[in-house]
Formats: C-alpha cells, sequence, structure tokens
C-alpha cells in the first residue's frame, strides 16, 4: 500500500544510508561480544526503529538507500509501503551520500535533503525536524557524534566538496568536514551531539536505553 499521508516537508527529502541485515555484512566491529547473526539482528532492530519513527512522523518523503541493492526482503517489505529504493554506488561512503544527495536535488521541487544512518539511537523525529527547520536559514546542518564523526548532514544543494577526499571511519571526520564548509563561506548549524552503535561499550549503552 502506498503511502499517501501528506508530510510536513515535501520539499524535502530523508536519505536514509542502510546496509542490508546480512550476517557477516554488518556491526563486524561488535564481533567481541555478538556473533554475526546477532549483529544483523541487531542492525535490522535499529534500522526498523528509525524507520518506523520517520513513517509515523510524516516528517518528509523517505528514500532509502540500499547497500549492496533492494533486493533484500528488509528492503523490499519498505518498497511495498511506498518508501522509494535505490542502490548506493560510489566508491566510498563519501561518494555514496554525495551521488545519494546529487539524484535526490536532481528530482522536482526539491530543496532540501538529509543524509542519515541506522545506528544512532538518539536520531529522532524531532532530531531531523529541527534539522529540516534549521535548514532554512543555513546551506548545511550538521549532527556531531561523540566518535568524531557525524549522524546527519542536511543540504540545500550538491556539494561534492563536504564528501569527497574525507577519511572515513576515523575521529576526524566532524573536523574535517567542518573545515571544508567553512572554506566554502556556507553558513552552517552544529546540531546536538549523537551518538552511535559501534563498539561494545556502546551496545551497553544501547540496551540500557532500549530497556530504561
Amino acid at each position: 500500500m502506498l503511502i499517501s499521508s501528506p508530510v510536513r516537508y515535501p520539499n524535502a527529502r530523508i536519505l536514509v544510508m542502510c546496509k542490508a541485515p546480512v550476517p557477516g555484512f554488518v556491526n563486524t566491529r561488535l564481533a567481541p561480544v555478538l556473533d554475526c547473526n546477532e549483529a544483523a539482528q541487531l542492525h535490522e532492530h535499529m534500522a526498523t526503529t528509525f524507520l518506523e519513527r520517520c513513517l509515523v512522523a510524516k516528517i518528509a518523503p523517505l528514500e532509502l538507500w540500499c547497500a549492496p541493492d533492494p533486493r533484500h526482503r528488509f528492503f523490499k517489505a519498505y518498497g511495498e509501503r511506498g518508501v522509494k529504493l535505490e542502490t548506493q554506488c560510489g566508491n566510498d561512503l563519501g561518494m555514496r551520500m554525495h551521488n545519494a544527495a546529487t539524484a535526490a536535488f536532481c528530482q522536482p521541487e526539491v530543496d532540501h535533503v538529509v543524509v542519515v544512518g541506522t545506528d544512532c539511537p538518539t536520531l529522532d523525529s524531532r532530531y531531523l525536524s529541527h534539522a529540516l527547520d534549521e535548514l532554512a536559514n543555513n546551506d548545511v546542518v550538521i549532527g556531531p557524534a561523540e566518535d568524531g564523526g557525524y549522524g546527519l548532514i542536511g543540504l540545500n544543494r550538491p556539494a561534492l566538496a563536504l564528501f569527497r577526499g574525507i577519511s572515513w571511519s576515523t575521529a576526524t571526520v566532524y573536523e574535517d568536514t567542518v573545515a571544508r564548509i567553512r572554506s566554502l563561506d556556507y553558513r552552517w548549524l552544529a546540531l546536538p551531539e549523537l551518538w552511535d552503535v559501534d563498539t561494545p561499550a556502546d551496545l551497553q549503552r544501547y540496551q540500557a536505553l532500549v530497556h530504561a
């Protein structure tokens, strides 16, 4: 059944970068405490929780950017509900995000995009709405993560310089990206800090949050 209810930001897109929940393909850094099947189940749970929040909140149209492609049953289930499915393309995370954003901006009447993953438990519908609100007055909004990366970036136009040549999965991703933003003389805003589930300590924190 197609999603037809109006959304708050029809001229925006929420681009969700998501891997298929395949054992051995996701959450590999949690191997000391989770086996590959448990890691895949965790990934699917976090992705489902995030996507359902977005659908219920009706913030903006969702696009699910799938890796390696949309054929997995997890992606197909959302496609059947009207979520647009696309295949990630690019030789690193930065180019995959840039290509997704560029494709979204090629659609008629798309003025804003936010690019997110599914592993930041505090990235909820309020956070997304805040990001889109702030794009009315800023060229870029970015949600820093505690580990030195970021969990969300919002744009009003494609910006290859923010994604090319960044050392992804390092502690300087956010710092390096902000330096690029400043070099372009963009108006920008840092959103509240996020955290993601990458390590066994993060997993304990997530489990405490879920069971609180």
